[in-house]
């Protein structure tokens, strides 16, 4: 693991470009988990308007590679429901996660999400401390997962939709979502 010093836009091997000021964010960090730069987190808070009592909103945006699902011979319907449960496998480890690393949370809401031509899963959780958090996951191109983790105090759980939906609607994620 590795904090990568980026000046100006950081380029993902996805061809996702992440800029360094996006939708009122500003980017704060860019973590790489593996050797290839394929797994990355791109970090990026939301400070609000001047005045706001808010803690920023901290957003995880992350892309890694992912199982493919071949579809050569397969029926349409054998495809959907094999990229449905590669989907639903992975983000049973994203809310596993997140449990881990916060024992107080408590799951507020799960299911499907749509986000443009984007369609995956989220959950939203809430901490002992009064934050909420919402994790989304989609899969992109058969190829690549595309996540983002959402949290601040003082936030209401539509505030933080509405921040990351703005934030994800600015990145041009790649082509071929499935």
């Amino acid at each position: 693991v590795q904090t990568l010093q980026v000046t100006g836009t950081y380029r993902h091997p996805s061809g996702v470009e992440f800029p360094a000021a996006i939708a009122g964010f500003t980017r704060v960090e860019v973590t790489q988990f593996d050797a290839k730069g394929e797994d990355v987190g791109v970090g990026y808070n939301f400070y609000g308007k001047a005045g706001d009592t808010k803690a920023p909103l901290a957003v995880t945006l992350y892309i890694y590679p992912g199982a493919r699902v071949s579809q050569v011979g397969s029926p349409p319907k054998v495809v959907e429901q094999s990229r449905r449960q590669v989907l639903e496998a992975e983000f049973a480890h994203v809310q596993n996660d997140i449990v881990a690393a916060h024992p107080d949370a408590r799951l507020l809401k799960t299911g499907p999400a749509r986000r443009g031509r984007n369609e995956g899963l989220e959950a939203t959780y809430a901490f002992a401390d009064g934050s909420r958090s919402q994790a989304l996951l989609f899969r992109q191109a058969n190829q690549w997962f595309v996540a983002s983790r959402g949290s601040g105090l003082g936030w209401t759980e539509a505030e933080v939709a509405g921040r990351v939906d703005k934030l994800l609607a600015g990145l041009r994620l790649p082509r071929g979502a499935d």
